[in-house]
């Protein structure tokens, strides 16, 4: 009912009681509802002490699948904290564990959020994309609608920016329906989020429905405990808003992401600086972008985040043509392609084309810019023949219209 203070003082005196009465089981609860209220307030120290004291009472105990419970939930610690080799070490052995014992919950739950971030960290999109897809199928056999909300929201944002829209809203669908089973606001607002962002990376027409989802899941965000996903959550919102033109609310979205402490706040904290950034750059402030930018680089590199190693890219490219300076820009794009097309992300490769043509419309090369138009359209058309759903082509036909004949404006 979100009265959490109320919570950890009843949680903090049973606590005391168990250990008072040498009550194991008890403290076990009394440790797994302390994870529970700490890791959507991003209170990580907490929540680590928590859950290796739950993997050892477990231990202790002999009861493997308290045990399980803190490992699964300590890798996942470690990976909202950014500390992937450590995570995908504990979840590896979560996962071996789990299966030497027969656990699929814990198969399933390992499968599905902390063994695929770290490989997608890694760069390693096809390991990633096969944990969850065996993560899903154990989640399907045994009724874990978390986990299959979770595989559901990852595959779907894989498809989404492979330009396999039908799919992704297949899998985006099913993360709705999963995460209204589950009961928990939190996970609703997944589903309905991303299908917002869906429609928006589709655009054309469609982006109003994105904008309507989007302020629905605000509302979902508002009941008790609905937020702790929510740097996730608003980052996704504040890219729609930016799509939209509304600048100011879009940097209080992206302000709420970095500031507001929730479970995925130091994860999400790139996407959400690059943010900062586009809003900046829309509004000619340069300095700013490049602040926000530098920051949001030097963030990635420390961590090896090779997922976000494209988004830097990009975002630098998008700076460099705002300050100027077109052969830094069309140096970052070139690179960028690279790396979209070998990993199959048509989408991404489809923006960044546009914004070849937008610089060297800028720099007066016609030849160039048109030639740039042309592998955009090339792209736009092997997306389209993909998609089956007539509302869904003919809005990214519109789509592509309007991203090929408006050029960028330097400030």
């Amino acid at each position: 009912m979100g009265e959490r203070e109320a919570a950890l003082q009843d949680l903090a005196e049973a606590e005391r009681r168990a250990v008072d009465a040498d009550d194991d089981a008890g403290l076990v609860e009394a440790c797994i509802t302390q994870c529970k209220l700490r890791t959507g307030f991003a209170e990580f120290e907490e929540a680590e002490y928590y859950m290796k004291k739950v993997a050892d009472l477990g231990e202790e105990m002999g009861v493997t699948e308290t045990t399980l419970f803190g490992m699964s939930h300590f890798a996942s610690t470690l990976v909202y904290t950014t500390r992937f080799d450590e995570a995908l070490e504990e979840a590896e052995k979560t996962l071996a564990k789990a299966e030497e014992h027969g656990h699929l919950k814990y198969q399933a739950e390992i499968l599905t959020f902390a063994i695929p971030a770290c490989h997608l960290r890694n760069g390693d999109i096809e390991s990633a994309m096969a944990a969850l897809e065996k993560g899903m199928e154990i989640a399907l056999q045994i009724g874990d609608r978390v986990s299959e909300a979770l595989a559901a929201v990852a595959q779907g944002d894989m498809a989404v920016q492979r330009g396999s829209f039908d799919e992704a809203l297949t899998l985006y669908n099913r993360a709705v329906a999963a995460g209204q089973a589950t009961g928990f606001p939190h996970m609703k607002a997944v589903g309905l989020c991303t299908i917002g962002t869906c429609y928006r990376r589709i655009g054309g027409p469609l982006l109003q429905r994105a904008l309507d989802l989007h302020a629905e899941t605000r509302e979902v965000m508002n009941l008790p405990n609905g937020s702790t996903l929510g740097a996730w959550m608003w980052t996704e919102m504040g890219y729609g808003s930016i799509q939209a033109g509304q600048l100011d609310e879009a940097e209080e979205l992206f302000h709420k992401a970095l500031d507001e402490p929730t479970a995925p706040m130091w994860l999400i904290r790139p996407s959400a600086l690059a943010g900062l950034a586009e809003v900046a750059i829309s509004r000619g402030d340069l300095q700013s972008a490049k602040a926000s930018f530098e920051e949001m680089k030097e963030y990635v590199s420390e961590r090896k985040m090779a997922d976000r190693y494209l988004e830097v890219e990009m975002l630098g490219a998008r700076l460099s043509a705002a300050q100027g300076d077109d052969e830094a820009a069309l140096s970052s794009l070139l690179l960028s392609e690279s790396m979209a097309r070998e990993a199959g992300l048509k989408r991404i490769l489809f923006d960044i084309h546009v914004l070849r043509q937008d610089v060297h419309r800028e720099e007066g090369n016609g030849d160039a810019a048109e030639a740039a138009a042309a592998d955009a359209r090339e792209v736009g058309g092997v997306i389209l023949s993909g998609i089956r759903d007539q509302e869904l082509k003919s809005a990214f036909e519109a789509q592509i219209e309007m991203s090929l004949g408006v050029e960028t404006q330097r400030p």
